[in-house]
């Protein structure tokens, strides 16, 4: 589960409905913000107010940005394709790992016929 979280992958998606719908509805941990002239910002706890968005940049400088100039708002999450795909690569990287130690240790002869043992006079 810890190697989960420390693997996991994140995306941003965009936020259901418009803006207008998402006012007061959730504090968001972390969106990016699409302004109407084509810029983007990151902040982090933000609030959607009837006439703002309100977050921290990454200075945890509080900012408050017009409403009428934002485009877009999308949050963070968990991309469950990545992150299983990065935890795939990951398991089998270990998995060649360990086979090659195995065979390592096995030493040059593993694929040697053993010889027949001695018979009994």
């Amino acid at each position: 589960m810890l190697l989960s979280q420390l693997l996991a992958c994140y995306t941003y998606r965009p936020m259901r409905g418009t803006l207008e719908q998402q006012v007061g509805e959730e504090h968001i941990r972390e969106a990016r913000l699409a302004f109407r002239n084509g810029d983007e910002i990151s902040l982090r706890d933000v609030t959607v107010r009837s006439d703002s968005v309100i977050g921290f940049d990454d200075g945890r400088e509080r900012r408050a940005i017009p409403l009428a100039e934002v485009a877009s708002i999308e949050h963070r999450e968990v991309s469950v394709l990545r992150t299983g795909a990065a935890m795939g690569a990951t398991a089998a990287v270990a998995y060649v790992a360990f086979i090659c130690i195995v065979f390592a240790r096995l030493g040059p002869n593993w694929t040697a016929v053993p010889s027949p043992a001695p018979s009994a006079p």
